[in-house]
Protein backbone atom coordinates (compact mmCIF):
# COMPACT_ATOMS: atom_id res chain seq x y z
CA UNK A 1 0.00 0.00 0.00
CA UNK A 2 1.22 3.45 -0.34
CA UNK A 3 0.65 6.93 1.51
CA UNK A 4 -1.39 9.41 0.34
CA UNK A 5 1.99 11.35 -0.41
CA UNK A 6 3.41 8.93 -2.75
CA UNK A 7 1.97 6.34 -5.16
CA UNK A 8 1.87 5.47 -8.85
CA UNK A 9 4.09 8.18 -10.71
CA UNK A 10 2.06 10.54 -12.61
CA UNK A 11 -0.59 10.46 -9.77
CA UNK A 12 -2.24 13.61 -8.32
CA UNK A 13 -3.35 14.42 -4.94
CA UNK A 14 -5.46 16.98 -3.19
CA UNK A 15 -6.43 17.94 0.87
CA UNK A 16 -7.24 19.62 3.58
CA UNK A 17 -6.20 19.58 7.15
CA UNK A 18 -6.53 20.82 10.54
CA UNK A 19 -4.48 21.49 13.39
CA UNK A 20 -2.66 23.60 16.35
CA UNK A 21 0.23 26.13 15.54
CA UNK A 22 2.40 26.95 19.19
CA UNK A 23 4.53 30.10 18.49
CA UNK A 24 7.31 30.68 20.93
CA UNK A 25 6.71 34.01 23.30
CA UNK A 26 2.90 33.90 22.38
CA UNK A 27 0.69 32.44 25.49
CA UNK A 28 -1.42 29.75 23.63
CA UNK A 29 -2.09 27.37 20.51
CA UNK A 30 -4.19 28.51 17.99
CA UNK A 31 -6.30 26.77 15.58
CA UNK A 32 -4.48 26.44 12.28
CA UNK A 33 -5.89 25.04 8.88
CA UNK A 34 -4.65 24.17 5.46
CA UNK A 35 -4.81 22.87 1.58
CA UNK A 36 -2.77 20.94 -0.27
CA UNK A 37 -1.74 19.63 -3.50
CA UNK A 38 0.55 17.50 -4.65
CA UNK A 39 1.89 15.44 -7.69
CA UNK A 40 3.86 11.65 -7.23
CA UNK A 41 6.94 11.71 -9.20
CA UNK A 42 8.22 8.48 -7.99
CA UNK A 43 6.54 5.35 -6.42
CA UNK A 44 7.81 7.04 -3.01
CA UNK A 45 8.76 10.48 -3.35
CA UNK A 46 6.22 13.85 -4.44
CA UNK A 47 6.15 17.77 -4.65
CA UNK A 48 3.62 18.96 -2.44
CA UNK A 49 2.06 22.90 -2.40
CA UNK A 50 0.14 23.97 0.49
CA UNK A 51 -1.05 26.86 2.12
CA UNK A 52 -1.80 27.27 5.89
CA UNK A 53 -3.25 29.96 8.60
CA UNK A 54 -0.92 28.73 10.78
CA UNK A 55 -3.13 31.59 13.87
CA UNK A 56 -4.96 34.11 14.81
CA UNK A 57 -3.78 35.16 18.58
CA UNK A 58 -6.20 37.86 20.26
CA UNK A 59 -3.76 40.07 22.23
CA UNK A 60 -4.83 42.78 24.57
CA UNK A 61 -4.12 45.29 22.17
CA UNK A 62 -3.15 43.65 19.29
CA UNK A 63 -4.23 40.94 17.06
CA UNK A 64 -1.57 38.51 15.64
CA UNK A 65 -2.48 36.26 12.38
CA UNK A 66 -0.21 34.18 10.33
CA UNK A 67 -0.48 32.76 7.13
CA UNK A 68 2.01 29.83 5.17
CA UNK A 69 2.51 28.84 1.98
CA UNK A 70 4.78 25.98 1.35
CA UNK A 71 7.01 23.74 -1.20
CA UNK A 72 8.01 20.36 -0.26
CA UNK A 73 9.31 16.85 -1.73
CA UNK A 74 7.72 14.32 0.59
CA UNK A 75 9.28 10.99 0.65
CA UNK A 76 6.93 8.06 2.36
CA UNK A 77 7.96 4.33 3.74
CA UNK A 78 5.30 2.08 3.86
CA UNK A 79 4.46 -0.18 6.67
CA UNK A 80 1.27 -2.50 6.77
CA UNK A 81 -2.43 -2.32 6.82
CA UNK A 82 -2.40 0.68 4.50
CA UNK A 83 -0.30 2.27 7.43
CA UNK A 84 2.92 4.75 5.73
CA UNK A 85 5.09 7.03 7.38
CA UNK A 86 6.39 10.04 5.65
CA UNK A 87 9.09 13.08 6.28
CA UNK A 88 8.87 16.65 4.59
CA UNK A 89 11.26 18.77 3.43
CA UNK A 90 10.87 22.27 1.67
CA UNK A 91 10.92 25.89 1.98
CA UNK A 92 8.40 28.13 3.13
CA UNK A 93 7.41 31.28 3.19
CA UNK A 94 5.51 32.36 5.96
CA UNK A 95 3.75 36.23 6.87
CA UNK A 96 2.82 37.36 10.01
CA UNK A 97 0.42 40.59 10.60
CA UNK A 98 -0.01 42.34 13.84
CA UNK A 99 -2.00 45.74 14.34
CA UNK A 100 1.51 48.21 14.13
CA UNK A 101 3.40 45.61 11.49
CA UNK A 102 4.15 42.68 9.01
CA UNK A 103 6.90 40.30 9.03
CA UNK A 104 7.65 38.05 6.20
CA UNK A 105 10.24 35.04 6.16
CA UNK A 106 11.50 32.39 3.91
CA UNK A 107 12.84 29.34 5.55
CA UNK A 108 12.88 25.84 5.49
CA UNK A 109 10.24 23.66 6.35
CA UNK A 110 10.30 20.01 7.48
CA UNK A 111 8.25 17.38 9.27
CA UNK A 112 6.98 13.93 9.88
CA UNK A 113 3.84 12.34 9.53
CA UNK A 114 1.98 9.11 9.75
CA UNK A 115 -0.80 8.16 6.74
CA UNK A 116 -3.65 5.51 6.80
CA UNK A 117 -5.47 4.66 3.55
CA UNK A 118 -8.90 4.18 4.10
CA UNK A 119 -8.98 3.11 0.52
CA UNK A 120 -7.26 3.07 -3.27
CA UNK A 121 -8.13 7.21 -3.71
CA UNK A 122 -8.74 8.09 0.16
CA UNK A 123 -5.97 8.68 3.10
CA UNK A 124 -5.99 10.64 6.41
CA UNK A 125 -2.54 11.86 7.85
CA UNK A 126 -1.02 13.12 10.99
CA UNK A 127 1.69 15.65 11.10
CA UNK A 128 3.81 17.78 12.79
CA UNK A 129 5.81 20.04 11.36
CA UNK A 130 8.18 22.83 12.06
CA UNK A 131 7.76 26.01 9.76
CA UNK A 132 9.92 28.92 11.80
CA UNK A 133 12.56 28.38 13.73
CA UNK A 134 10.16 29.55 16.47
CA UNK A 135 6.64 28.01 15.71
CA UNK A 136 5.40 24.35 16.07
CA UNK A 137 2.14 23.05 14.25
CA UNK A 138 0.32 19.57 14.16
CA UNK A 139 -2.12 19.24 11.64
CA UNK A 140 -4.81 15.70 11.31
CA UNK A 141 -6.10 15.72 7.16
CA UNK A 142 -7.48 13.90 4.21
CA UNK A 143 -6.17 13.23 0.74
CA UNK A 144 -7.61 12.09 -1.99
CA UNK A 145 -6.21 10.75 -5.07
CA UNK A 146 -7.29 11.50 -9.31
Amino acid sequence: ATSSMAGTPGTMYAGIDAGNTKIDGLPDKEASFGGFFGYNFHRSFALEAGFRRLGEWQLPGNEIKSDQVSLSVLGALPLSGGLSVYGRLGANYVKTRTCTCNKSTTGVLYGLGLAYNFSETVAARVEARKPTNDSRNVSIGVAVRF
